[in-house]
């Protein structure tokens, strides 16, 4: 274990507390990304070609896990502009005939808004085909471009709100 404080220490210190708050965060990470895929309206290959692309920054003085870290911003993006964009260390190979493979991107940020960590998760989900065959009206109204489906995200790490069954509402 490398001396306390130094530049290794604080390292794994860091990366050990984005682990933990994406693991609490990963199931809600998980089904966002397969919404704001908009299945039923793209080709089947969509998982393949785009991925959920979450940028976050730290909370400074935030001791709650759950809200140490927030999503500033959820876009859904090509996936080859992502690797042309972190490079080679994210392009991994991917099954072609693989239609259950999904996958997301999130960067730590630091405070100049410079990449300072970058994660990809990717799984395969046999539940794709229920977003698949979703009436395409429904399927764009949560995760079109007009769902707002990226607002609901942000605002759900916002408050450290990571159960998707709890979204929108309101304690009392």
């Amino acid at each position: 274990m490398p001396e306390k404080n130094s530049e290794e220490w604080l390292n794994i210190q860091a990366d050990r507390a984005l682990s933990r708050w994406m693991q609490i965060w990963r199931p809600l990470f998980q089904n966002f990304a397969a919404i704001s895929l908009n299945l039923a309206n793209h080709p089947k290959d969509r998982v393949m070609t785009h991925c959920m692309k979450l940028l976050v920054v730290r909370r400074p003085g935030e001791n709650d896990t759950v809200k140490q870290y927030q999503v500033v911003e959820a876009t859904v993006a090509r996936f080859t502009d992502i690797v042309a964009e972190l490079g080679e260390d994210v392009n991994t190979p991917i099954d072609p005939t693989d239609y259950t493979r999904i996958r997301f991107v999130l960067i730590l940020l630091d405070n100049e808004g410079y990449m300072e960590r970058m994660r990809l998760v990717q799984w395969n989900d046999p539940n794709l085909d229920f977003f698949r065959n979703m009436d395409k009206d429904a399927c764009a109204r949560v995760g079109g471009p007009d769902s707002h489906w990226d607002e609901a995200l942000i605002s759900a790490s916002y408050d450290g709100t990571p159960d998707i069954r709890t979204l929108g509402r309101r304690s009392s």
